[in-house]
């Protein structure tokens, strides 16, 4: 059985019910996909905040739709930045970083990609190390927000950067969208389950006898099960059932990305950019998904999500002032956005399960194997490879694994 509706959770159920295990999916919402599902607004398909596909039909996700007979299809998008009224690459032409210091960097990441001690190393400290100028400096920023919602560079790990730049180098993807939009991945793996998925039903408790996990509690009936899979953010995992002191200790201190989001559906086009937009003052994302799959939007009508990281203190008390913000600095970009504004949509959210930060690099966060048996985590705040949903993704594939090596047939349910 699984518990969560999420990326991992739909994951890990699609797999193991295409290898003939009996699957039953307890999801508390009434809708699909988690952190990443899809409303519907005014005919507009809406993202919960800005999901790209890392590595794209060659991520972990296009693997497990492979898996289950199905394909992803997604399109090319990159990175600009806007700074001082003008747009600027990543790392191309007209780039925020000068030709020289773009090579120098280049052969310093070359020294650097396969160093294992740099995931106990901040990237501060690194720009530091290698005497990084101003440009290389954004370059990080922009790289931070857009993978792990945080600008903290004292804090994240470049180990964890390193491992998605020399992954991204090997499957020469880095980013890309769904063709279809995220439905075309919920969709498919929802379908695979069929009857077993469980809406609007909260699990309120983890059976276990003799360290075993044996079921659920969930709508105030006991479930049996071979396996129980937690595909929820791992922090949660300990108001379900009793865990060893230091295990527990270690999930509940699991510290997850923030921020605030605010979408804009608007009566007409107003920008042609595909690519995801990067502020650093203050640090935004903004995405004209519509601009890079046009059935996210009606036609002639225009589909626009900004972000803003925050710290996940600040998701009270600093929200709505954040909100204004991040509403002015894209208006400030786009001022036809105002007079062509249909409708727009602003709240705060959890962004990543875990910050990948010094502390909570793959090294420090849990196993798929929980110290339970028979007891599994899947989704982002587990030690699986790649950032964000890339890590819930991998986490269901070793998840699958782990389980079909251990079994000899028994049903999961």
């Amino acid at each position: 059985m699984v518990i969560g509706g999420g990326l991992g959770g739909l994951s890990v159920g699609a797999l193991l019910h295409h290898s003939d295990f009996e699957v039953i999916l307890f999801e508390k919402e009434r809708n699909l996909g988690g952190r990443a599902a899809v409303s519907e607004i005014q005919g507009f398909r809406v993202d919960h905040g800005i999901h790209a596909s890392l590595f794209a039909e060659k991520s972990a996700a296009g693997q497990i739709l492979k898996e289950i007979g199905r394909k992803l299809q997604t399109r090319f998008c990159g990175m600009l930045f806007y700074e001082d009224g003008r747009f600027k690459g990543l790392i191309g032409r007209n780039s925020v970083m000068g030709t020289l210091e773009k090579i120098r960097l280049l052969r310093n990441l070359a020294g650097a990609v396969r160093d294992p001690s740099l995931y106990r190393i901040s990237m501060e400290s690194w720009l530091e190390r290698v005497e990084a100028g101003e440009g290389a400096r954004k370059f990080f920023v922009g790289l931070a927000i857009g993978l792990m919602a945080s600008t903290h560079l004292e804090r994240l790990s470049m180990g964890e950067l390193l491992q998605f730049l020399r992954t991204a180098v090997r499957k020469r993807r880095a980013f890309g969208y769904p063709v279809g939009g995220w439905n075309s991945v919920i969709s498919p793996l929802a379908a695979s389950l069929g009857n077993g998925i469980r809406l609007g039903c909260r699990v309120k408790e983890i059976l276990v006898e003799g360290r075993r996990a044996v079921g659920i509690v969930a709508g105030g009936e006991e479930v049996r099960a071979d396996y129980v899979i937690f595909a929820a953010p791992a922090f949660l995992l300990p108001s379900l059932l009793p865990l060893p002191k230091d295990y527990r200790k270690k999930l509940e201190g699991i510290r997850p990305t923030a921020g605030v989001i605010l979408d804009f559906g608007l009566g007409r086009r107003v920008s042609k950019i595909r690519d995801v937009i990067v502020t650093l003052e203050p640090p935004t994302l903004g995405w004209f998904t519509s601009n890079v799959e046009p059935s996210l939007a009606p036609p002639g009508r225009q589909l626009l999500t900004t972000f803003m990281p925050l710290e996940v203190e600040e998701l009270k008390g600093g929200a709505k002032k954040a909100l204004m913000r991040l509403r002015e600095v894209y208006l400030g970009i786009f001022p036809e956005i105002e007079k062509n504004l249909l409708w727009e949509r602003g709240f705060p959210t959890i962004v990543n399960g875990a910050e990948l930060n010094v502390h909570q690099t793959r090294l420090d966060r849990p196993p798929v194997r929980a110290p339970i048996q028979n007891l599994f985590l899947v989704g982002d705040t587990t030690n699986a490879e790649g950032a964000g949903a890339e890590i819930a993704f991998n986490s269901a594939l070793e998840c699958v694994q782990q389980i079909e090596s251990s079994s000899s047939g028994s049903s999961c349910s």
